[in-house]
């Protein structure tokens, strides 16, 4: 995941630019008179992505003015998937719940009709699957597989 401070509305078209799939991408701030942080998550590991990346996004700094570009490759992506969420409202609600609960940060959220997913610090990737496991499936249910991105 690359952090750059600043809108993703001033990166918008230079982002058709970068030469790497993008899985997700998010801006926040703090608050409303604050810069933005804006956070692209790619299709490919971070190591294989920022060679690719870093010269076409530092080549945008006097365009865009951003200050700086953070790559963060301890992070860890954890979805959950069903056809059913279609229906059942509550579903993004009792994640970010069972995911406060454990005092685990939610770093970007992405969502489509079947799927949620969250990144979150890889250190707390297993305990935040465990929780959302047992909150969904409960306790007993079988054993949870993990694998590497």
């Amino acid at each position: 995941m690359i952090s750059i401070g600043n809108s993703l509305r001033s990166f918008r078209r230079p982002i058709n630019s970068i030469p790497v799939p993008i899985r997700c991408a998010s801006a926040s701030s703090a608050d409303r008179r604050s810069s933005y942080e804006s956070r692209l998550l790619f299709r490919e590991p971070l190591v294989v992505a920022l060679p690719k990346t870093r010269k076409v996004i530092d080549a945008l700094k006097p365009e865009i003015g951003f200050h700086e570009a953070i790559a963060d490759e301890k992070i860890g992506k954890l979805s959950i998937v069903g056809v059913g969420m279609r229906s059942h409202s509550g579903v993004a609600a009792k994640m970010f719940e069972t995911l406060a609960r454990e005092k685990i940060n939610i770093e970007m959220i992405s969502t489509s009709e079947i799927k949620i997913s969250v990144i979150v610090e890889l250190s707390e990737g297993e305990q935040a699957m465990k929780a959302v496991h047992a909150a969904f499936l409960g306790e007993g249910a079988s054993k949870v597989e993990t694998s590497k991105w």
